[in-house]
């Protein structure tokens, strides 16, 4: 956390701007069948913590987007499935 909260360091910016603007979790029973990628494929950034575990289910009280290895500034939308939920993770591009 030093390096998020380092005055010297964007990173605090770059999170909030990610959290406010371009990060979002839709409820979309309609999509059921379609196929999207998973965040049960994606890498989890477990680097400084061994113990993160992946979402099977969306809980908005204790979802975390940034536990998983995704580009916070991707070139075009990218929409990911919570586990096997009918939740979608929308990532926009930053504007």
């Amino acid at each position: 956390s030093d390096i998020v909260f380092d005055s010297n360091s964007k990173r605090y910016e770059l999170i909030k701007h990610f959290f406010k603007n371009q990060v979002s979790v839709e409820y979309r029973p309609e999509y059921k069948g379609k196929k999207f990628e998973s965040t049960n494929d994606l890498n989890l950034n477990n680097k400084n913590n061994s113990n993160l575990q992946r979402d099977e289910s969306y809980n908005s009280n204790t979802f975390n987007p940034l536990k998983y290895n995704i580009s916070m500034n991707p070139i075009k939308k990218k929409m990911y499935r919570i586990g096997l939920s009918d939740y979608i993770m929308i990532i926009s591009q930053s504007k």
